[in-house]
C-alpha cells in the first residue's frame, strides 16, 4: 500500500523532468507568426501578406496564417470586402469567421444591399443572430419580398414586445409591422408589462 501512494508523484515528477528534453523545440512561435503579429500591431500589409505566405508554405502552421489573415480582415471589413468575403468562403471554421461574418453583414446592410446579404446570412461560418442581424434579415426580406410569412412576422413580434429598447437596425420592421396594422393595442399593453 505505501508504495501505491507514491507512484503517482513519482510518474509525475518524472514526466516534469523528461518533458524539456522530449518536446524541446515542438511548441515553438514560428518566427513568420511573431512578424505577423509585429505587422498587424504596425498595420503593415506588405508585412502581413509576407508572414501569411510564409507560414502558409508550411502546413503546420496554416492555422497561424489563417488567424493572421483573419486579424487583419476583421478590421478591414469596409476597406476591403471582396477579401472578407473570399476568407469566409474559404475559411467558414475559422475561429474568428463568425466575428468577421457579423461585421460583415453589418456592412452590407449599411449599403443597404439586402440579397447578398441573406446569401451571406444563410451561408456558414453560422453564428449567433443577435437581435440586429435578426432584424437586418427581416428588413432585407421585407425590401426584396414585400413582405414577411406569418412566421417571420411572429418573431418579429416578439423582438417588439420584448419592452427594451431594439437596435436601430429593427426600426425599419416595427414600421412595417405598424403598416401592417398587427401593433395593436394589446400588443402595446403586452410590451408594457
Amino acid at each position: 500500500m505505501a508504495i501505491n501512494k507514491w507512484i503517482r508523484p513519482i510518474g509525475i515528477l518524472a514526466g516534469l523532468w523528461c518533458a524539456p528534453k522530449l518536446y524541446a523545440g515542438a511548441f515553438d512561435i514560428p518566427a513568420e507568426f511573431e512578424q505577423g503579429l509585429q505587422a498587424l500591431a504596425q498595420d503593415n500589409k506588405s508585412a502581413l501578406i509576407q508572414s501569411v505566405d510564409a507560414l502558409q508554405a508550411q502546413i503546420e502552421t496554416q492555422p497561424m496564417a489563417i488567424y493572421l489573415e483573419a486579424r487583419w480582415l476583421g478590421e478591414r471589413v469596409e476597406e476591403q470586402p471582396a477579401d472578407v468575403a473570399n476568407f469566409l468562403a474559404k475559411y467558414p471554421d475559422a475561429p474568428l469567421a463568425s466575428r468577421i461574418k457579423r461585421r460583415y453583414l453589418a456592412y452590407l446592410a449599411d449599403l443597404e444591399e439586402w440579397q447578398h446579404y441573406l446569401s451571406v446570412y444563410e451561408a456558414p461560418p453560422f453564428c449567433r443572430a443577435d437581435t440586429a442581424l435578426q432584424c437586418w434579415k427581416k428588413t432585407a426580406l421585407i425590401k426584396l419580398e414585400g413582405a414577411l410569412t406569418v412566421e417571420q412576422q411572429q418573431t418579429a413580434l416578439a423582438i417588439w414586445t420584448r419592452g427594451s429598447s431594439q437596435p436601430d437596425a429593427c426600426d425599419p420592421v416595427f414600421a412595417y409591422l405598424d403598416e401592417q396594422q398587427l401593433l395593436t393595442k394589446e400588443r402595446y399593453q403586452q410590451r408594457i408589462k
